[in-house]
């Protein structure tokens, strides 16, 4: 009988506020997980995870000023089987830049903006309807900025927002993943996304 792998996985800490339900959702499909110091050693794990509810100006200048940023693009370079996977603030720190609070350079690792909602629409708080994988499904969603990929190839999904609004709510390209919407506060559906990276993350770009 084969033995399934248990994926080891580092969740990178930065100072933001949905470190430790991350942390559980991800124990809770199997993953075998450690919260990660800037001191860590991130090549002792299959995939990075970089969560996020914050400031993106603040959180690069802790990713810059402890080197996160330049460990992150390391161990991407190490082994083309290493990924990293981005939620809400870390998904958005992924793209070249984002206007909030100003203009602040990002990872660069999508090209592409994180822009504010404009209109009538100001926050995004909620469960959306989300097209992923060739099926409709219900993430549950909180931001006030949104990531533009320059590179419509990069999207994963789109979300309807209150039948005014589709925005790319996930990407991926080749070692990344990003979703904007939250799959540790998402229900079943949340948990069974986790549970599937691993395959999702072998797809074909």
């Amino acid at each position: 009988m084969l033995k399934t792998k248990i994926y080891k996985v580092g969740i990178i800490d930065y100072g933001t506020s949905n470190l430790f339900s991350i942390n559980h959702a991800l124990k809770r499909v199997g993953f075998k997980t450690k919260i990660l110091s800037p001191n860590s050693n991130y090549n002792l794990y299959d995939f990075l995870v970089l969560p996020g509810v914050g400031s993106f100006k603040a959180a690069m200048y802790f990713l810059k000023k402890n080197k996160i940023d330049k460990k992150i693009k390391i161990y991407l370079k190490k082994d083309k089987k290493n990924f990293l996977y981005g939620i809400c603030l870390g998904m958005q720190l992924m793209f070249s830049n984002s206007e909030e609070f100003g203009q602040t350079n990002g990872l660069n690792l999508i090209q592409g903006k994180v822009q504010k909602f404009k209109g009538r629409i100001k926050t995004n708080i909620g469960w959306q309807k989300v097209k992923i994988l060739n099926e409709t499904r219900y993430f549950y969603h909180i931001h006030s900025y949104f990531c533009k990929p320059k590179n419509n190839v990069d999207v994963f999904s789109y979300t309807k927002l209150n039948n005014l609004k589709f925005f790319c709510s996930s990407i991926k390209k080749k070692q990344l993943i990003g979703t904007q919407f939250h799959p540790e506060k998402s229900g079943n559906n949340g948990i069974n996304f986790l549970k599937n990276i691993p395959k999702i993350m072998k797809l074909k770009n």
